[in-house]
């Protein structure tokens, strides 16, 4: 069927995803968002062209559009790199428009007005119904601004003083981490500063079991729904993500309390879980400058193998039944053994994140 435009004022960001995937895309013929994904930019195009928007409505479609593509790559349909390159496209293609429009909205005046809002939903809804004057609408306006400029300093100095515990930035913790779901247990016990930053700590650990960093991870305490992880991944997911998002930059390893449980996720794909716990933080001897292995046990994870049933499956499979190209394709031609646990090897690697 042939694609019609919306019609003035049809297109809503609940209606938007709706229309995009089950009456544009299907216009001639089927396409999928997976494999044809300069469609949105065209289908961006149409609805912002045909429709009389307001530079407000326009920011909630684009956000919505780009925050799907994103979605998509976090449960591993696309690759982070198709959606950032999606949503670099429809910054592009917002840029064009209003620069035929000559009454387009100051781009900072908007994201002022939408955290405004945002800061103060109730009453943003007293407007409505209300026959306000331009110069009513101004002193309302003017509040929020003002309500706004609290809330960002309370912000600022929220994020100076909860993500780190100063009394423990000296301290040793002890940390145990755990690849869930796979047997033969495959475990590392390490050491590490107080003072690191959580995003060393990710990292640390994901570099401990093998990963290749070709896919995005966070950190999860449990009994906090606290998310750590890059603030890009916070802003896309504000909308649709429970959990409270940290930058884990701006964080660092004293933010944790002994016996916290947390659990480390990587590649949303495929989803291997580690499970991290808190054994022990002490004061008596210095810090290590560097995170340390103790103990452990396993060699780790294989990246883009499937996750944990399928290297369960890999483990389990008698050597000479393993299909060759998945050794030629995963491996590099040789196959990989998960009874392996060179200490001395990861230690060297754990080197390059000095405190």
């Amino acid at each position: 069927a042939k694609y019609v435009p919306a019609g003035i004022g049809y297109i809503q960001p609940d209606q938007m995803l709706p229309d995009y995937l089950n009456h544009y895309l299907l216009r001639n013929k089927i396409h999928l968002v997976t494999n044809d994904l300069g469609e949105a930019i065209s289908y961006l195009w149409i609805i912002i062209s045909n429709n009389k928007l307001h530079p407000l409505e326009i920011e909630q479609i684009t956000n919505t559009l780009k925050n799907f593509y994103v979605f998509l790559s976090r449960v591993g349909l696309i690759r982070k790199t198709d959606s950032k390159e999606i949503g670099m496209n429809i910054d592009w293609v917002v840029e064009e428009i209003n620069s035929y429009s000559d009454q387009s909205l100051d781009e900072d005046l908007i994201n002022d007005m939408i955290a405004a809002i945002e800061a103060n939903p109730k009453k943003i809804l007293e407007l409505e119904d209300l026959d306000l004057s331009p110069q009513d609408l101004s002193r309302i306006l003017e509040g929020l601004r003002k309500d706004l400029e609290s809330h960002d300093k309370k912000q600022k100095t929220r994020k100076k003083t909860i993500f780190e515990n100063q009394t423990r930035n000296r301290a040793t913790y002890e940390i145990r981490v755990k690849l869930k779901s796979f047997k033969p247990s495959t475990w590392r016990r390490f050491i590490i500063s107080g003072n690191t930053s959580v995003k060393t700590l990710e990292v640390a650990m994901l570099d401990m079991f093998n990963a290749d960093f070709g896919h995005m991870f966070d950190l999860l305490n449990k009994k906090t729904q606290e998310r750590f992880e890059n603030a890009e991944s916070i802003a896309e997911a504000k909308d649709w993500d429970p959990a409270t998002g940290i930058d884990y930059e701006k964080a660092k390893v004293s933010y944790f309390e002994k016996r916290d449980k947390l659990l480390l996720t990587y590649d949303y794909g495929d989803s291997w879980e580690f499970e991290v716990d808190i054994k022990n933080i002490t004061t008596d001897q210095a810090a290590p400058k560097c995170p340390k292995i103790l103990s452990g046990k396993g060699y780790g994870i294989i990246d883009d193998i499937g996750g944990v049933w399928s290297l369960q499956d890999y483990y389990d499979t008698p050597k000479d039944k393993v299909d060759p190209e998945m050794i030629d394709w995963l491996m590099g031609g040789e196959a990989i053994d998960l009874d392996n646990f060179n200490k001395e090897e990861l230690n060297q690697r754990m080197e390059q994140y000095k405190n």
